[in-house]
């Protein structure tokens, strides 16, 4: 992360930062995606059931 570097260079220092800003835009997508997956793929309730409760 952004606390693991120690910057010896403005290059070295902007390349380090873009990836961490890359990393955690790919976290944040594959969360985003694997927490709205979840909810889309659970089975309904057959219609005897549903009517049951």
């Amino acid at each position: 992360g952004l606390d693991h570097n120690e910057t010896r260079s403005w290059h070295g220092w902007y390349r380090h930062v873009s990836l961490v800003m890359l990393a955690f835009a790919m976290v944040t997508t594959i969360r985003h995606k694997a927490n709205t997956g979840a909810e889309k793929k659970l089975p309904k309730l057959p219609k005897a059931l549903a009517k049951s409760r």
